[in-house]
């Protein structure tokens, strides 16, 4: 069985925590952002959300991988306001709510180190959310109780707009990789160093030298630590 409460995190309980409602298939992660600096406290943040009776299950601060939990997995959050009869917090069996700290103009689920972010997948994984899109602009009631990964952006009745921009080939691991020989790419990963990868060698670059050949032309993604890793070592 996943665990309730995400290992090792701080908890900073909130005195909520609401029976979902299904369908008991969906299981779904929404992504929010705090609109605070990215260096701000989780636990501030969590003893703030709940003094405004707006409680999330995790917050995340991405740039240290620093997490706190509120909320139980299985219990509804209430950070998203109903769309009339409609209880948005409770669609589905698991709706996972996560805060990441820092503005969504910023983008930080794009260009952050993304600090724990496998183990923090992991264990979203480990409550069977399928690593899809989610998203639907319009607010649809529909797609809302479909499972995958949305955003406080696609929650019927509500109008805010967080967490911006989301890469989600850099959050599920869908690098593109040269085919022919002379295919080139570059790999980064937050600080570390640049990798290139040129058909089937791989190469750790000095940022300036990396720089200079994405100006050139040659194409980079961003990836998570473990894909860094795997590159590195190719």
């Amino acid at each position: 069985m996943a665990d309730r409460w995400f290992p090792a995190a701080q908890v900073v309980r909130a005195p909520v925590g609401g029976r979902m409602e299904g369908p008991g298939h969906v299981r779904a992660v929404v992504w929010h952002t705090s609109e605070s600096s990215p260096d701000a406290d989780p636990a501030a943040i969590a003893r703030y959300v709940i003094g405004q009776s707006s409680e999330y299950h995790l917050i995340w601060r991405p740039t240290d991988g620093k997490i706190v939990q509120l909320i139980a997995a299985d219990e509804a959050a209430r950070s998203l306001r109903n769309d009339g009869w409609y209880r948005t917090n409770r669609v589905g069996s698991v709706r996972i709510q996560i805060c990441v700290v820092g503005r969504a103009q910023d983008a930080p689920l794009t260009r952050s180190p993304l600090a724990g972010w496998d183990r923090l997948r992991a264990w979203l994984r480990s409550w069977n959310v399928p690593e899809v899109d989610a998203r639907d602009d319009s607010r649809s009631r529909a797609r809302w109780a479909q499972s995958g990964h949305s955003t406080h952006r696609s929650a019927p009745g509500n109008d805010h707009t967080d967490p911006g921009s989301i890469n989600f080939d850099l959050l599920f691991g869908q690098v593109p990789t040269p085919t022919g020989d002379d295919d080139m790419i570059i790999i980064r990963q937050g600080t570390k160093s640049p990798i290139l990868i040129h058909g089937s060698a791989t190469t750790v670059l000095e940022k300036a030298s990396a720089e200079s050949m994405e100006k050139a032309g040659v194409p980079s993604c961003k990836v998570t630590a473990d894909d860094y890793q795997r590159f590195k070592a190719q």
